[in-house]
């Protein structure tokens, strides 16, 4: 009975609409708000400043003159190939019409900028204002306090980074990129400190190229502000082979603190200008001698870690851009005949569980470590983190010693280790001990190494850990 009143309702509307001439599908038509299709040109733009959503806000009227697509009739519902209730104004395919729209919004007032530490992504140049908290969404109503310097160059200046600016300053074509408000940098500067004159009086001394590879391992492309230096994040530099890697130590009872390529971020976001920001450092950061892979092929001191390597079919994970620690023991920590023993075909699966267990990530610095008490491996397995007061990192309950720190790698970073980790592994059961020295390795490839299937060295992992021992997650 319902069903058959609405559908008399129906016909009745369709009919008087039909009586009443509208549009025909497929007549023009016009819309307020017209689906833009092409480039947009900024014809007028007014600033009014306002002071109800906290200081240096500004209410922006833009009008653009942007190509939109043009609007007809379509039907929608038909009865009886007759009765057809009225036509739609819609999008077509054609984009052919020259519109005007004008747009209002909130933002910082030219010059001016919210706090980097706000959760405002565009912190340098948009304001968000939630009217459902009386202010804007992470500084409540105190608007953009923060005041722009003209470039990151100026902000050297601003910040008495003199020992920094004046190796910049030798450098006309980078300073001149750098005072380019069309794109955006980071810099890590270094702080004035008797600590690095040596180092700046070297930089000074060398060759230009020299000196513009050092400086741009320094400069990160784009605006990263403090909020986002978090644990693990990989950054590009300048220098187009190297990257950034964060390291972050987070502390219930302290403040955080935050390094790059095992550098400390003493002060983060020391200042702010209009295209990017400055981040003040204790040094400079280290530059790249090849991915984690090449450093343990071409430092003879690794030759049998990497032999090892191979033939667990890790090295290709070890080349990957993502970070990863390398703790490496060198020729003269392995046991006479390992190399040999644990390359048997019989042994594949406990070699690759060895090398596990000297990976972890992200890229961890003996400048974090030491503020550590254990770090997780690829193994599934935890390493004790112990720190002496000479500076000294040791590794697992038997305190094997870090000597050789800090390999700074494109992807990561590399230690050297005076004893080989075997966790629980029982070695002398898989391997007795010989009374002859394991030889260093030749150049030669190695034949029928292990390849896992898999697009990153994390997959790897997890495909391996369900074969790993029940003592998931236990420090060794």
């Amino acid at each position: 009975m319902f069903s058959g009143v609405s559908s008399l309702l129906v016909l009745v509307i369709a009919l008087l609409c039909t009586a009443q001439g509208l549009p025909k599908p497929g007549d023009p038509c016009s819309v307020p708000y017209p689906q833009t299709c092409g480039a947009s040109e900024l014809l007028d733009e007014t600033i009014t400043p306002t002071d109800k959503y906290g200081p240096n806000v500004c209410i922006y009227n833009e009008t653009y003159e942007v190509m939109t697509y043009s609007y007809a009739y379509r039907q929608l519902v038909c009865f009886f190939r007759r009765f057809c209730l009225p036509p739609l104004c819609s999008p077509t395919t054609a984009c052919d019409r020259l519109s005007n729209i004008t747009v209002s919004r909130l933002a910082c007032c030219r010059g001016y900028a919210v706090s980097p530490s706000s959760d405002n992504d565009d912190f340098g140049f948009d304001f968000e204002y939630d009217r459902r908290k009386g202010g804007d969404r992470s500084c409540g109503n105190r608007g953009c306090p923060i005041v722009l310097k003209k470039n990151v160059v100026d902000c050297l200046g601003a910040q008495n980074l003199s020992d920094f600016k004046a190796l910049l300053d030798t450098l006309p074509s980078l300073t001149s990129l750098l005072s380019n408000t069309a794109y955006h940098y980071t810099i890590l500067a270094v702080a004035n400190s008797p600590s690095i004159d040596s180092a700046v009086n070297s930089l000074l001394a060398s060759d230009v190229s020299t000196r513009t590879k050092a400086l741009s391992r320094q400069i990160m492309n784009g605006t990263v502000a403090s909020k986002y230096l978090t644990h693990g994040r990989v950054y590009p530099s300048l220098l187009s082979s190297d990257n950034v890697h964060v390291t972050a130590v987070y502390a219930r009872r302290s403040a955080d603190q935050v390094f790059v390529d095992g550098v400390h971020v003493l002060n983060p976001d020391a200042c702010v200008a209009v295209n990017g920001i400055v981040h003040v450092i204790n040094r400079f950061v280290p530059a790249a001698s090849g991915s984690v892979a090449s450093i343990l092929r071409t430092r003879p001191e690794f030759g049998i870690f990497n032999a090892l390597a191979q033939a667990a079919g890790i090295t290709p994970y070890l080349e990957f851009m993502s970070p990863k620690t390398v703790f490496a023991p060198t020729n003269d920590s392995f046991p006479a005949g390992a190399l040999e023993c644990l390359k048997a075909t019989r042994n594949r699966q406990t070699l690759l569980n060895i090398i596990l267990l000297h990976i972890t990530w992200p890229a961890e610095y003996t400048s974090t470590l030491s503020l550590r008490t254990a770090i997780g491996t690829a193994a599934r397995l935890n390493l004790l983190v112990e720190s002496a007061p000479n500076g000294t990192v040791y590794l697992t309950r038997n305190r094997i010693p870090i000597t050789k720190r800090d390999i700074q790698a494109t992807n990561g970073v590399v230690h050297g280790i005076s004893r080989v980790i075997f966790g629980r592994i029982e070695y002398l059961r898989i391997c007795p001990t010989r009374s002859a020295p394991t030889p260093a390795p030749t150049s030669a490839p190695l034949q029928g190494p292990v390849v896992f299937s898999g697009g990153a060295m994390e997959e790897l992992v997890h495909s391996i850990g369900n074969q790993l021992p029940s003592a998931q997650g236990a420090a060794i």
